[in-house]
């Protein structure tokens, strides 16, 4: 077994102030006994706050708000951009490998652009982030991504987020990218 169940327990409440997540992970991950090897986050936060949750379910938030991932492997926390970019072949066969398959496919969730909207309290102004397509990580070895397809399918589409709160521009542009 890895050491990813030291992420899961207990709950707790807390506050980083004036760091990055890649520092927040190098911090728990030194408080859970694991060794990190984190890649820079780059967005420093003036604020985040770990509200009544495992160390694993905070982690896996931040990771997920920047298309990062979160992954144990023995005593190791490799805290990392999601490795959509890297085409590995799996293989898989019914009965052998698997018993059932329901594929689905959903074009509903891709949007052509994305706007992520905050406040800033400090300078009273709004904060907007954008990215559209061209901007996303990967085509996961693909020629067009999924909004482009999408986009050439059924229109354009733009999608805003504001039930995620940002704190500066540099956030709110990280997030929208992701």
């Amino acid at each position: 077994y890895d050491r990813s169940h030291h992420l899961l327990r207990g709950r707790k409440t807390r506050t980083f102030v004036e760091q990055k997540d890649s520092e927040i992970v190098e911090k728990i991950a030194s408080e859970a006994g694991l060794t990190a090897e984190v890649e820079d986050s780059e967005v420093l936060h003036p604020y985040v706050v770990q509200a009544n949750q495992t160390d694993m379910a905070f982690l896996q938030d931040r990771a997920k708000r920047i298309q990062y991932e979160v992954v144990v492997e023995d005593k190791t926390l490799f805290f990392r951009p999601v490795s959509n970019a890297e085409s590995e072949v799996v293989t898989l066969e019914m009965n052998d490998d698997l018993t059932e398959f329901y594929p689905r496919l959903s074009s509903v969730p891709q949007v052509s652009e994305v706007s992520i909207r905050g406040w800033d309290a400090k300078e009273k102004k709004e904060i907007v982030g954008q990215a559209s397509i061209g901007d996303e990580v990967s085509t996961m070895d693909g020629q067009d991504s999924g909004a482009a397809l999408t986009d050439a399918a059924f229109g354009a589409s733009i999608g805003a987020v504001t039930e995620r709160p940002v704190m500066t521009q540099a956030e709110a542009d990280q997030l929208a990218k992701a």
